[in-house]
């Protein structure tokens, strides 16, 4: 297995969009991301991994970014 740890930044997210769309990420790369905000390019993201059934781990840090409140399960919602 792969775990590529990313800080969720726009191209990054970007980047990890257009490899899921395209079918180029195996099911032994599974990306970790810890955004530091809520976007529409992180939701798109998140919208991909999810109709394509790819497999992607998300860190909430609470001591960095918008996911840092108690509201961080709802701010993941697209």
């Amino acid at each position: 297995m792969y775990f590529p740890y990313l800080r969720g930044r726009q191209y990054e997210l970007l980047a990890l969009r257009e490899l899921a769309q395209g079918g180029l990420l195996g099911s032994h790369v599974v990306p970790v991301v810890e955004p530091l905000k809520t976007t529409s390019t992180f939701n798109g993201t998140l919208r991909v991994f999810n109709e394509k059934n790819q497999p992607l781990a998300l860190i909430v840090n609470p001591a960095v970014g918008d996911l840092s409140s108690s509201n961080a399960g709802t701010a993941l919602l697209p």
